[in-house]
């Protein structure tokens, strides 16, 4: 099923082109970064991980990598049925170089419902207690990752509309 919104982005990114087409066409500098040879792009290393990268987010300031893997496709918080988010199971940091693995977020820590409860006044050292058939039906795994720009937090986007920051020190 197409997304309902996907007139509106092929318009929107159709007069993009065309714009970016009339200012290449009548610059200089165009010339030069299209001809062959002057730019080129040398890999520095290949890694294949266990499980499929949905997402990936490198830090703009340290030598580390968040990947989003696993999962699959979800229904998009407050979005009809035909737009959907691709929603990882699980994210891994790692260095870059050394290939380090620094942090694992799992499924299960990828919801914002434990981190709701403890929020607020509430009643105090009780325990919540939840309807099993709202835990089941609500959305978990990442949507989104984002580095801060000193690269010490990462932000997930949750697929049921939460937040989650992790320190990566």
């Amino acid at each position: 099923l197409a997304c309902p919104c996907a007139p509106q982005l092929h318009s929107f990114h159709s007069r993009q082109i065309s714009l970016l087409g009339e200012w290449a066409t009548s610059s200089p500098l165009w010339e030069g970064l299209t001809m062959a040879g002057h730019q080129s792009f040398t890999p520095l290393q290949s890694r294949r991980p266990p499980q499929a990268v949905l997402k990936a987010s490198l830090c703009p300031s340290m030598d580390l990598i968040a990947l989003g893997v696993g999962g699959g496709r979800s229904p998009g918080v407050g979005k009809s049925s035909d737009c959907e988010d691709i929603v990882t199971s699980s994210v891994v940091v790692h260095r870059t170089v050394s290939w380090q693995k620094l942090l694992t977020v799992q499924k299960s820590d990828l919801s914002s419902e434990d981190a709701s409860e403890g929020e607020g006044g509430g009643s105090g050292g009780g325990t919540a207690t939840r309807d099993a058939n709202q835990v089941e039906a609500a959305p978990s795994g990442a949507s989104a990752l984002c580095w801060s720009p000193d690269g010490r937090t990462i932000v997930l986007g949750l697929a049921d509309g939460g937040l989650a920051f992790f320190d990566t020190d």
